[in-house]
């Protein structure tokens, strides 16, 4: 769990990451939240580091952008080489591209910055697969969302039960709770 003094944290209070909307208040406070998340699952180290800084290239969902896609050796230094792949990664899916095609054991991976595909797989996607799905577990949690947000997030997330399954389950009881 981060503290206020963790250099990562320092960045995103520097880089504005408090003042930018986010369902349920503000980016920082939701990039802590999935960090921690990812912490309780028992992630990866690096996984649950790149939590923390997951949005910091922006993503096709939230276009702001804390820091330039230049200055990726500064989230290196902060959090280190894997967890900041993870971040580009995240940070770099072309959403409508990439989602479509998730559950085979390879996904197309469309990078919105350069355009490119790659198949990734293993445990590339599962790292992709758990910060998202802590992403969205974060989400339902903090917002105010109308079911069919729900739905569509929960959608999602069943889709990601194939790379990272027990994330996902425990996502889905709180997401579609029994009764």
């Amino acid at each position: 769990m981060p503290t206020p003094f963790d250099p990562a944290v320092a960045l995103l209070r520097v880089r504005g990451a408090a003042g930018v909307e986010h369902p349920g208040g503000d980016l920082l406070s939701h990039l802590v939240r999935t960090e921690e998340i990812l912490g309780g699952w028992g992630a990866p180290a690096a996984v649950a580091r790149a939590g923390l800084l997951h949005a910091v290239y922006g993503t096709s969902a939230l276009p702001t952008s804390l820091l330039a896609l230049k200055d990726r050796a500064t989230v290196r230094e902060l959090i280190g080489d894997e967890a900041e792949a993870i971040v580009y990664r995240y940070g770099a899916c072309d959403r409508a591209a990439t989602y479509p095609g998730l559950g085979g054991a390879t996904v197309a991976f469309t990078d919105r910055f350069t355009g490119a595909v790659e198949e990734i797989g293993g445990a590339e996607m599962e790292a992709f697969a758990l910060l998202t799905v802590a992403n969205e577990l974060d989400v339902v949690r903090a917002g105010a969302l109308g079911p069919d947000v729900v739905a569509e997030i929960a959608s999602l997330v069943e889709r990601l039960a194939l790379y990272a399954p027990e994330a996902a389950a425990r996502a889905l009881a709180e997401i579609r709770p029994a009764g």
